[in-house]
């Protein structure tokens, strides 16, 4: 009997990434990943092993307060600590760039040696197998990351003061000591002294709040008494408008800028408790904690944070009706929301293991969505999803879901863990069926429940909840890498009434790609109807005969376009048409639509999508057409897109302005952007003609993104649509415009394009590549961001030395890894054109 590749495959790579950690061990597994693309293919990537633990944290109790004016936290880290073996004389704890002023145990002073990132305390004592004692950690630091300082100045008067933390993966290192690695849970609480008239989000319940009128101090005590890893223990300090209600018994509580407004509320977390209810169902585990606190805070790093009981999210979640439908933060919501079960009650042991956080809570907002607003919505939603992964794919690396090879662990928060993810979970929902996914994740939560976990946990549990070992399944799609890229070919055999499908995989076997084995739905129509078959694809190539009484009028391969692929399959005009029109499956009609825009000289091709973008129903296909009609650049396309230009639903017409930007010097499509410019409602509409019109750049298109400068909207979106649109016209008058707008103390969001924009208005001037090179200390940090892609995008090598001296000294990185592109871009740069100079020639 012959074991499938994607079984061997397994086998092997389980065995590898279990096995000792020989240094002089070069495995299969090492030698395929050091082949992949940066940063995986990185000289610096290694294999990262879960942290061996020697002792187990139970308890940490943080009593802190703050220097402002130094930017400082200062305090006690109180960890309560049980030897987990005999012999336990030291201990070694996270400690990043602090001053460490004592360690006592038991109240009696230890002696320790700061090295780098760690704290190394000696015991007072040997400890045995379950011997508690406490460890009191007496310091002061400064922390570059973890812990953000906010405060008004000259250029920001308005800016709120807060305190804010930010702990996954490693940061919380940086302003307390402790354990911070996901193997290992604790229960934690926060006594917080800060100024009278802030006040404190933390863990879990508020025990108590004490007020010091002398000092002008109030001291907040929070406690979480379900254990959780240490990067989930956060702070807020600031001024906040705290609104409350209920789901059930939980309190959902909301923190908000002082005068926030109650639609503004509303629109933002108003579906919340719903939510809260809706996960508990499906998943069979009640909302685990004491409360679930939202709290929008300034300058946040991410969209949002899945904090213990205490959500973290940056402003941009607040927005006004004019953003609507195109920006909503109801998917955000979701998504931190459902990790308080996926990724906070189960959390990943390592960092490899990142998908059973971020896949999940992906998979699970679709879930949501599904739920509230229908099937079409979910399907539209795992599209985008499925656009993500093999976007990341093509256009930057290729890597397994779960990877232990990598330079740090935040090259891992990628669209391979979240997006692919989610996809390869849906998947996994249409091999197992609905009941059986179910039962699996529900099994999975319950056995694994305040508990570290790995991929092999959810394997097991789903073989112990439906009897169906999934090795291979989990082979292909989490421990390899890639997927399918399907050749199909269909032939009517006459003779022997039979459909021939030939079914060929032709991605390549590189970057750590198999083949892959999956079951395939085949559904064939004709004049009697359809009829579905189950196929499994398993080989390079596979061949496939259907009995039918009849030639088909139809075809659709995976019909429920359940599998993450790309897929060639030649269809006639006739065909495409009907898929287009009739195909039950989002999935399918948006195949069908990106079929016909490549037959950009058909003209019935492109009248059909014409038709199918005034008649589809749903708003998702729609936006999709009119993406597929920019592609097609006809006189026909654009006519279709300016009548979308009036569609209903204010993201299809976003699309259509996007696409109209496609129609270089045409002043049909510049009239037609204009026109909205002038009198669409919604902002985001409004940002996408703007843009488009640089790019069209008919006349007059200078004078219009000038004044689109002056317009107020979410996300500084038009602003930063103008910029954008500047840096694409190309006009020298926009890169004082621009220089302008990059300033300290202009909107943030509008410098980070307007710096972006100086990267290619500037190319060629001294004055705008010092200016470039300046902003890498600015002290916004994704101005640091955006200086560091224009330099890349000057073309200026000059830059280099600079970009290599940031890379090193930079701690967070995702700035680091933007360096890193700007370097890979200019050293090509340099490269070439070293290679081009004439070689030197010496006479005598």
């Amino acid at each position: 009997m012959r074991k499938s590749v994607a079984v061997l495959l397994f086998s092997l790579l389980v065995a590898v990434w279990l096995a000792p950690p020989l240094a002089a061990q070069t495995t299969t597994f090492e030698e395929q990943a050091a082949k992949l693309r940066p940063p995986f293919g990185d000289p610096r990537a290694a294999h990262h092993w879960p942290r061996t633990r020697t002792y187990d944290v139970q308890h940490v109790k943080l009593e802190v307060s703050f220097d402002w004016e130094k930017k400082e936290v200062a305090g006690t880290a109180t960890l309560t600590v049980a030897a987990l073996n005999d012999g336990l004389r030291h201990v070694t704890l996270d400690a990043a760039e602090m001053k460490i002023e004592s360690v006592l145990a038991n109240e009696r002073p230890l002696e320790f040696a700061p090295e780098g990132d760690w704290l190394h305390i000696t015991l007072d004592r040997t400890y045995n197998a379950g011997e508690k004692f406490e460890l009191a950690i007496r310091y002061r630091a400064r922390p570059r990351k973890g812990g953000y300082f906010t405060a008004p100045d000259k250029s920001y008067p308005q800016k709120p003061k807060q305190f804010w933390t930010q702990g996954e993966s490693d940061y919380n290192r940086y302003w307390f000591p402790g354990y911070d690695f996901p193997n290992e849970k604790a229960t934690s609480e926060t006594v917080v002294t800060a100024p009278a008239d802030l006040i404190t989000i933390g863990n879990g319940r508020l025990v108590e709040v004490r007020e010091d009128k002398a000092a002008g101090t109030k001291t907040w005590h929070w406690r979480e008494d379900v254990p959780h890893v240490n990067y989930l223990i956060s702070l807020i300090v600031g001024r906040f408008d705290k609104h409350t209600e209920k789901a059930g018994d939980v309190p959902v509580e909301y923190y908000v800028p002082p005068g926030t407004d109650a639609a503004t509320l509303k629109r933002s977390f108003e579906p919340t408790p719903a939510m809260i209810q809706f996960y508990a169902d499906w998943i069979g585990i009640p909302y685990p904690y004491e409360k679930y606190a939202q709290t929008t805070v300034e300058d946040f790093l991410w969209g949002g944070m899945e904090n213990i009981s205490a959500t973290t999210l940056y402003t941009d979640t607040l927005h006004d009706e004019a953003a609507t439908p195109n920006w909503t933060s109801e998917g955000l919501v979701a998504h931190e929301l459902v990790h308080q079960w996926w990724g906070n009650l189960l959390t990943c042991r390592d960092w490899s293991n990142l998908w059973l956080n971020e896949a999940f809570a992906t998979f699970f907002t679709n879930l949501w969505y599904e739920h509230r607003y229908g099937r079409d919505e979910y399907d539209y939603r795992r599209w985008e999803d499925m656009q993500e992964a093999k976007k990341e794919d093509r256009d930057d690396y290729r890597r397994p879901i779960v990877m232990p090879w990598y330079v740090n662990e935040m090259d891992l928060f990628d669209s391979h863990t979240y997006p692919k993810g989610a996809v390869v979970l849906d998947m996994l929902r249409s091999v197992l069926g609905e009941a059986q996914f179910q039962k699996s994740l529900r099994h999975y939560a319950a056995r694994h429940a305040r508990q570290s976990v790995d991929t092999e946990d959810l394997r097991k549990a789903i073989g112990e909840a439906t009897g169906q070992e999934l090795g291979w399944f989990f082979a292909e799609w989490l421990y390899s890498a890639g997927y399918p890229e399907f050749s199909v070919t269909a032939e009517w055999q006459t003779d022997a009434k039979q459909l021939h499908l030939s079914v060929e995989q032709k991605q390549g076997r590189a970057e750590m790609t198999p083949v892959f084995r999956m079951p395939v739905e085949v559904e064939v129509t004709t004049s009697q109807g359809a009829q579905t078959f189950t196929v499994e694809v398993a080989h390079a190539r596979d061949d496939f005969y259907f009995p039918l009484a009849e030639a088909p009028t139809r075809i659709r391969f995976d019909a429920g376009q359940r599998l993450l692929k790309s897929l060639e399959f030649p269809r006639s005009r006739a065909e495409l048409i009907d898929l287009l029109q009739n195909d039950p499956n989002v999935l399918g009609r948006i195949w069908a639509a990106e079929q016909l825009a490549r037959r950009q000289s058909d003209l019935a091709a492109v009248g059909a999508l014409r038709d199918a973008l005034a008649k589809e129903k749903f708003w998702g296909v729609r936006k999709e057409i009119a993406r597929v009609l920019g592609e097609v650049k006809s006189p026909a396309a654009r006519e279709a897109l300016t009548d979308a230009l009036r569609d209903t639903d204010a993201r299809v017409r976003e699309r259509a302005a996007e696409s109209l930007g496609e129609f270089a010097d045409d002043a049909e499509a510049a009239k037609a952007l204009e026109s909205v410019i002038e009198k669409e409602a919604k902002t985001y509409v409004v940002a996408a003609a703007v843009k488009s019109l640089g790019r069209v750049g008919a006349a007059g298109a200078f004078e219009r993104l000038r004044d689109a400068l002056k317009r107020d909207s979410h996300r500084e979106v038009i602003r930063r649509a103008a910029l954008e649109g500047l840096a694409h016209l190309g006009d020298a008058r926009g890169l004082g415009i621009a220089m302008e707008w990059s300033k300290y103390g202009k909107p943030p969001r509008a410098r980070e394009a307007a710096i972006e924009a100086l990267g290619t208005l500037g190319q060629g001037n001294e004055n705008t590549y010092n200016y470039l090179v300046s902003l890498l200390i600015d002290p916004y940090v994704w101005a640091r961001q955006s200086a560091l892609k224009a330099l890349g995008t000057t073309g200026d090598t000059r830059a280099i030395p600079a970009l290599e001296a940031f890379a090193a000294g930079e701690v967070e990185r995702r700035l680091q890894r933007e360096a890193e592109k700007a370097l890979e871009k200019l050293r090509k740069l340099k490269a070439e054109s070293t290679a081009a100079e004439p070689p030197v020639v010496s006479s005598r």
